[in-house]
């Protein structure tokens, strides 16, 4: 392809990448990356992951002297370089001027990346078990960093999902909200209580994977591909469950206890009312809303 927009700069994070034959280049600094790497030409899904995240999965290369290793390529001081597990440590080198080695890749980790928007949107990258799932949300007119905790209770829901045991995954969030991160690393206490909650639902849920690690990562604001407005997000809540019932001319929806469901649904259905009971949170429409709703359901539980 030539000339193709692939994504904001991970180096520097002001300029665009932009993909040419050989190569991909930032418009606003010196980084760039080779399509073909210690004999690997990067596909598509790679270079996605590379640029989104940060890092890739663990590829198979070949030496100059022709021997096979595995290493994953991630972006480190504004560089790019090789990743490998040494004795559970990670050493690195430059694709460039390194050398390789032939030491067994660790097991998989999981990388997301959140980055939040105006009006509570929010944009989701997932580099999980080689794939790179992409998911857009809004959450409604909410703060960065609400969204961004929101949204990352999502990734980790929607990780959990996917592979059904997280025990044996490391997973790596890269954030755009500074305040975010102060309050996942208890570096500051939120004062909103609400936010508070969110906080320690989103630890419950790394709590359930090998290790997690948070970093911040500023990008200048952009504009999300695509639109919220007058449309449901797809696949962001697989794992949803949804009962309603009609009650005369009254809808009740109860749905999965957790945050981001909650908020979304709400966002969807400004207009629906909330019981807040002892036991769940329950939300009332009109019954003539029952197929929007149904709508609902299909589109956040759809998986591509």
């Amino acid at each position: 392809m030539s000339n193709t927009l692939i994504g904001p700069c991970p180096a520097c994070g002001n300029g665009e990448i932009h993909e040419q034959a050989e190569e991909l280049k930032c418009t606003g600094c010196s980084f760039k990356i080779n399509r073909t790497l210690s004999r690997h030409e990067l596909s598509k899904e790679e270079v996605e992951a590379l640029i989104l995240t940060g890092r890739t999965d663990y590829i198979s290369f070949t030496s100059r002297n022709g021997k096979g290793f595995k290493a994953a390529l991630i972006i480190k001081d504004k560089k790019l370089v090789y990743e490998f597990d040494n004795s559970k440590k990670h050493s690195e080198y430059s694709p460039v001027a390194g050398s390789t080695s032939t030491e067994a890749a660790p097991p998989g980790r999981v990388d997301v990346r959140v980055e939040a928007f105006s009006s509570g949107s929010v944009s989701i990258h997932l580099l999980c078990s080689g794939k790179v799932i992409k998911r857009e949300i809004s959450f409604g007119n909410i703060s960065a960093r609400e969204s961004e905790c929101l949204a990352s209770i999502t990734a980790v829901n929607l990780v959990s999902w996917l592979l059904k045991e997280v025990n044996d995954r490391d997973i790596h969030l890269s954030v755009n909200n500074i305040d975010f991160v102060g309050y996942l690393l208890r570096e500051a206490r939120p004062k909103d209580v609400s936010m508070r909650l969110l906080v320690s639902h989103l630890w419950e849920g790394l709590s359930l994977f090998k290790s997690w690690q948070v970093v911040y990562l500023h990008r200048r604001s952009r504009k999300l591909e695509g639109s919220n407005s007058g449309r449901f997000p797809k696949g962001v809540f697989p794992y949803v469950t949804c009962n309603t019932e009609v009650h005369g001319n009254i809808l009740t929806i109860r749905l999965s206890q957790s945050p981001e469901i909650l908020t979304q649904f709400k966002a969807s259905f400004p207009n629906a009312s909330l019981e807040d009971l002892e036991t769940e949170k329950v939300y009332y429409l009109p019954s003539g809303a029952a197929k929007a709703v149904e709508a609902w359901l299909k589109s956040v539980k759809e998986v591509e």
